[in-house]
C-alpha cells in the first residue's frame, strides 16, 4: 500500500523546494493542497492508503488555523500523523489544543532536518499499524480466497477479508469494532504465549 505525504499550506512549496525533493525520495507520492477543504476531502477519499500530513499552522485571515484543521482531520481519523510546520513558531498561541488534537510534532519551517526526521518517523509508525499486519496476512491468500473467506458479525452480516480491510481502513463503525477485537486478540495471544 502506498504511503502518501499530504502537504496543506497556503504558500505551497515549489517542485524544486528541498522539502518536496526530499519528501519525494521518502514517500510514494506527495500531494499538495493550498486549500484545507480540498485536503480534507482528499484525506476522506484516501483512508485506504497510509497518509502523513504536513500542515501549515497559519493560513490567510479568512481560513482556519492549523488547530481547526487538525480537528477536522481527527474527525475523519485519529491514526493519521499530523506534523505542524510554521514560519513563526511564536505565532502558535494554542499549543495545548494542538497537543489535545494529537499533533505528531510542531516545527519551524527553517528546521528542515527536524521536519524530515519527524516525517520519516511518522511514515515508519504509520507503516507499522494494524492495517499493514492485516494487509500482509491477506496477501498470503489468493484473490479468490480473499473474497471467499468470510467473517460473520454479530448482526449476521458476512465480510470477506478484502471487505474487512476496507472497513478498517475506512474507519467505519464495524471497522473500528473489528480493529479493537483484533488488538485485544493479539494482546491476549501474546500474553498467553509468555505464560
Amino acid at each position: 500500500m502506498k504511503t502518501i505525504l499530504v502537504i496543506i499550506d497556503d504558500n505551497l512549496p515549489e517542485d524544486f523546494d528541498p522539502i518536496i525533493v526530499r519528501s519525494e525520495e521518502i514517500f510514494d507520492e506527495v500531494e499538495r493542497f493550498e486549500f484545507p477543504s480540498e485536503a480534507i476531502q482528499y484525506i476522506s477519499n484516501n483512508l485506504d492508503k497510509y497518509l502523513v500530513v504536513l500542515l501549515d499552522y497559519k493560513f490567510s485571515e479568512d481560513e482556519e488555523t492549523g488547530t481547526q484543521i487538525i480537528s477536522n482531520i481527527r474527525g475523519i481519523s485519529s491514526l493519521i500523523p499530523v506534523i505542524i510546520w510554521t514560519a513563526e513558531i511564536g505565532q502558535i498561541d494554542d499549543y495545548p489544543e494542538l497537543i489535545n488534537r494529537h499533533a505528531y510534532a510542531v516545527h519551524s519551517k527553517v528546521k528542515m532536518e527536524e521536519i524530515m526526521e519527524s516525517l520519516i518517523e511518522a511514515k515508519n509508525e504509520t507503516r507499522n499499524s494494524i492495517l499493514e499486519a492485516l494487509e500482509e496476512y491477506i496477501s498470503k491468500y489468493s484473490e479468490g480466497d480473499q473474497q471467499s473467506i468470510k467473517l460473520e458479525s454479530l448482526n449476521g452480516k458476512s465480510y470477506s477479508l478484502k471487505e474487512l480491510f476496507s472497513e478498517i481502513s475506512n474507519r467505519t463503525e464495524i471497522g473500528l469494532d473489528i480493529e479493537k477485537i483484533l488488538v485485544k486478540m493479539t494482546i491476549k495471544s501474546l500474553l498467553e504465549d509468555n505464560e
